[in-house]
């Protein structure tokens, strides 16, 4: 799921995470005896998502974190069987759809000392999935214990069973009350508070939500899909909202291949940046929302890593959408070319 607005030494982490030899995914799954919620335990969480056949999305615009923080995000999609369809979605726009099947992960990390050396490590990880029958589920998992890349423990129950949802959250927070955080932290009783108000998925999560105009809109900003997902959309356009909040730090504001613009992706480029290092965010006149365009194909053609691994996710988006999908999209592949 993707994160909520209003809301390396270290680096080989995040490859291990992310690229990791293949193997058996190590995911287990247990049904609650009378409830639909399912008990899941990850026991390798650094090979899981490239075990078990997902593929990182990387969006052109990066997503936002909270300001003065070391936190990091990664975004993983795994396609079913069949196409990726394609609709008209709001104000005369494309969007898309995943067959059964599908899944994604909204995983977050933290970075963690020990013997002094730096690292990240996984600390929250929420998603959803649509079982062969288009049903879906969503699912909160949490780091078993503060050691670095502890096993994953939490729940997962059906999107439209209310009481199954509330019996998970309180399962979670059973979790969070009685497991340290990485590092030895502790949650304390805002964080259960904050975590308890941000497990209702489907307030942020309903399908084709068109993108914030003004910064007074309270939802996440970004657009979502017919599926309800922010990130994938987002990989197929070279644009998408910047954080217009000081709470959260804009990681695009030192990328030489953004320009910040007002209210659309062809408005004014009088953005202002505030804040500072570690805190960057943007401002528009009259409170229009900033948006974010990436010049592709300047980046593409100067060998910039980060427009690299947003060409990979495209592909792979691609390479499953329908034919409608693929003429529509065919201007955002060309991008990618040298």
């Amino acid at each position: 799921m993707h994160w909520p607005h209003r809301i390396f030494s270290c680096i080989s982490s995040l490859l291990v995470l992310a690229g990791a030899p293949v193997q058996a995914a190590n995911i287990e799954r247990s049904t609650i005896a009378g409830s639909e919620v399912v008990s899941v335990r990850i026991t390798d969480p650094r090979r899981y998502w490239n075990a078990a056949g997902f593929h990182e999305m990387t969006p052109p615009i990066r997503l936002s974190t909270q300001a003065h923080t070391s936190a990091r995000t990664l975004i993983y999609l795994k396609i079913g069987s069949g196409d990726v369809l394609t609709h008209a979605g709001p104000a005369g726009s494309r969007t898309i759809q995943y067959p059964p099947g599908s899944e994604s992960d909204r995983v977050s990390m933290v970075m963690y000392r020990k013997n002094g050396m730096l690292g990240y490590t996984i600390d929250d990880v929420r998603g959803t999935r649509w079982d062969h029958n288009g049903r879906e589920y969503f699912h909160v998992y949490r780091a078993s214990g503060p050691q670095p890349h502890a096993p994953l423990i939490g729940y997962e129950w059906p999107r439209d069973n209310a009481r199954a949802a509330s019996e998970a959250t309180e399962r979670l927070t059973q979790i969070l009350r009685t497991t340290a955080l990485p590092n030895g932290y502790s949650s304390g009783d805002y964080y259960i508070y904050r975590f308890r108000q941000l497990n209702r998925c489907q307030g942020c999560h309903w399908p084709n939500k068109p993108s914030a105009s003004r910064v007074s809109d309270r939802r996440p900003p970004w657009a979502t899909d017919a599926s309800g997902l922010y990130t994938p959309l987002a990989v197929l356009h070279d644009y998408a909202p910047l954080s217009a909040d000081s709470a959260f730090h804009d990681p695009n504001s030192a990328d030489p291949y953004i320009r910040a613009h007002c209210g659309s992706p062809g408005g004014p480029t009088n953005a202002e940046r505030l804040g500072t290092p570690g805190g960057y965010y943007y401002r528009c006149p009259g409170m229009t929302y900033p948006i974010g365009v990436r010049d592709m194909r300047r980046a593409v053609r100067d060998g910039d890593r980060y427009s690299e691994s947003v060409c990979h996710a495209r592909r792979y988006l691609f390479e499953h959408l329908d034919l409608d999908g693929r003429r529509h999209f065919a201007a955002v592949m060309r991008s990618c070319r040298h």
